[in-house]
């Protein structure tokens, strides 16, 4: 029962359906074993991610949040399938270049099957991903605070359809320059990552 209760523990098991109906078992890096230095939240370049899901559960939009300061990415992925979040994670890596391995040291997100494609995300060693336990979105406080900011521009039930790339980056802007609270509301998150990534 003890070593049971120890994979458990060790390892998130999603389950996912694939094209042809076929159940596939999924074993992902579960949040327990995420290194210390990102739980204390000390180094920057560890990352949030979680869905945000539409008006009649149509639509989903991707965000992903810095750990440590705090700044944030939007997207409109469109839909959940697992892809999605693969090809942003794409796009990503050819707008930084070099410079993502740094900036996308790691990844905890949602345990969504939209985001189960750890390999994808993977891709390369260019980055690692984490899974959160069900019902846990506590243990990504800094996303779920995020989340709530977006919702100010989005209300809960509302339709994603119309929603632009440039409608992303200016929510994603707005937020990313307010002052915050973890500055003494002296500084944004958006210059204090400038700063980060300057040393």
């Amino acid at each position: 029962m003890r070593s049971r209760s120890r994979f458990y523990f060790c390892k998130t098991f999603i389950t996912t359906i694939s094209a042809t109906n076929n159940y596939t078992s999924v074993y992902l890096k579960s949040i327990d074993e995420r290194p210390p230095e990102i739980e204390a939240r000390e180094e920057f370049g560890h990352w949030e991610g979680d869905g945000i899901v539409g008006e009649g559960q149509q639509g989903h939009l991707i965000t992903l949040v810095e750990g440590k300061l705090g700044i944030g990415l939007l997207f409109n992925a469109g839909n959940r399938n697992q892809e999605k979040i693969v090809e942003i994670m794409d796009g990503l890596q050819i707008e930084y270049g070099k410079y993502f391995k740094d900036i996308f040291k790691s990844i905890t997100l949602d345990n969504g099957s939209e985001f189960s494609d750890s390999t994808g995300i993977e891709k390369g060693g260019r980055t690692v991903a984490y899974y959160a336990h069900p019902y846990s979105s506590f243990k990504r406080g800094t996303n779920e605070n995020w989340n709530g900011i977006v919702r100010r521009f989005i209300p809960k039930g509302s339709s994603f359809e119309k929603l632009t790339d440039m409608d992303m980056r200016r929510i994603s802007h707005y937020i990313n320059t307010l002052p915050r609270k973890r500055f003494g509301y002296s500084q944004t998150t958006l210059k204090a990552a400038h700063q980060s990534l300057l040393k």
